[in-house]
């Protein structure tokens, strides 16, 4: 559509506003979408004195306007009022594909901007996908007001309030599929990375599992970086999970009658699942990570990025201290840090603890025990830490019993947004299930 036209379309909508301002009210489109600055005011203008049961006519509208253009102004509304929009939501959503159009043109001609100063093709690559996400996500691209913030806060908790009253479960973040812990986290927390830690074999990518299966079972997308395991060993475990079978009997094919019936059902399940993708590469970048999260978040509706596990990640090409791993994994958390908050997604980033806590007679995790840990526990807004007592042949201090294999225990050591503490929960050792 030309200029000109968009602004025929502009001019038609204030007409319409002028003429049925509370009209203008229920019509999605701000100020900020309009080309031409005079329409977009007018716009702002109508509409505010209409949400104040204030009276809209030209010399009232144009009292609220900047004096200085004194006559002009009701020149120009005197136009609008000509022809006013007969189908409003139309024009409406032709200013605003017009703005998007705007939006992504901006970015483009940063991105040309960004090639001409030298930068190379995977930092324009990764510097494109940046600013048209931002255009698709960040809509609007300016600052909100507090009271637009509250008005929005409060409609979700009066929300969560009422489903709570009802009996649901509710939570302000997106739920892990383990009720205990929801309760004390409020969910996995949009714009944030959280760090799941463990030593090997605790658990973490049974965990992540656990949330990803939870997630995508109701329609939340999920975007998985099995960066060690196979993506037949991912598989199986997926597999093992849904139908329940063992996964070592699933990878060695020692299926025991019904095993097969079960596996195919669970392989239906699965395959009827949308909304969970993963990608099994190696030695990859965090800007790779974020630049595939990127290219997949309109098709597959990724509100959660999986991690597994950030010491796996490699530093970017030239990156100054390749060999420093501590260097490498802090750059790597700010990377994906930077991008949960831009593109207002939930990074669960998996980490591997030293051996530091072996050595302890208490051997239960905590923040100190974290590899690499300069920016994982810096960056990251919650830390839990995975710990199965039996794996040590603990002993429980009350009932001195061992601990059954079937116990794990979740233990929250960062909370910037509540309280931290300990979580019990069920482990399933054959299928690798938390529950």
């Amino acid at each position: 559509m030309t200029t000109e036209a968009i602004k025929q379309a502009e001019r038609s909508l204030v007409g319409y506003a002028l003429l049925q301002p509370k009209g203008a009210l229920d019509i999605q489109l701000e100020p900020y979408h309009f080309f031409d600055p005079r329409w977009a005011k007018t716009w702002g203008a109508v509409r505010d004195m209409a949400a104040n049961d204030e009276a809209v006519d030209e010399v009232s509208v144009a009292s609220r306007m900047d004096a200085r253009e004194g006559s002009r102004v009701l020149l120009d509304l005197a136009e609008a009022s000509v022809e006013p929009a007969v189908l409003p939501e139309q024009y409406a959503d032709l200013v605003r594909d017009a703005w998007v159009s705007r939006q992504v043109l901006g970015a483009l001609e940063s991105v040309r901007r960004a090639s001409a100063e030298g930068s190379s093709g995977a930092e324009l690559l990764s510097y494109a996908l940046e600013c048209l996400a931002r255009v698709h996500v960040e809509q609007p691209p300016a600052a909100q007001g507090i009271a637009e913030l509250v008005k929005i806060r409060y409609r979700e908790l009066a929300d969560l309030a009422q489903r709570k009253a009802k009996g649901e479960q509710a939570v302000t973040g997106i739920p892990t599929g383990i009720w205990q812990l929801d309760e004390m986290l409020g969910g996995l927390q949009r714009g944030i990375c959280t760090v799941i830690a463990a030593r090997p074999g605790m658990g973490k990518s049974a965990f992540g599992q656990t949330v990803t299966d939870h997630a995508s079972s109701r329609g939340i997308g999920v975007h998985v970086f099995s960066l060690e395991d196979t993506a037949s060993a991912y598989t199986d475990r997926a597999i093992s999970r849904t139908s329940g079978v063992a996964a070592e009997a699933i990878r060695t094919c020692t299926l025991e009658q019904g095993h097969l019936k079960r596996i195919g059902d669970a392989a239906q399940t699965l395959y009827e699942r949308r909304g969970w993708i993963v990608d099994h590469r190696c030695a990859i970048t965090a800007e790779e990570v974020v630049r595939s999260v990127r290219r997949e978040l309109g098709t597959n509706r990724t509100q959660v990025v999986i991690v597994d596990y950030v010491q796996l990640l490699k530093g970017p090409p030239g990156f100054q201290s390749p060999g420093d791993k501590t260097a490498v994994v802090d750059h790597a958390m700010d990377v994906l840090a930077n991008a949960a908050k831009q593109d207002n997604l939930s990074y669960v980033v998996l980490a591997q603890l030293n051996r530091e806590c072996e050595k302890r007679d208490n051997k239960r995790p905590l923040l100190s025990d974290l590899k690499q840990s300069g920016a994982i526990e810096e960056r990251a807004k919650a830390v839990l830490m995975l710990y199965r007592p039996s794996v040590y042949r603990e002993k429980d201090q009350q009932t001195g019993r061992p601990y059954p294999e079937s116990c794990i225990e979740l233990l929250l050591r960062k909370n910037s947004h509540g309280r931290t503490g300990k979580v019990l929960a069920e482990w399933d050792g054959p299928t690798t299930t938390i529950r």
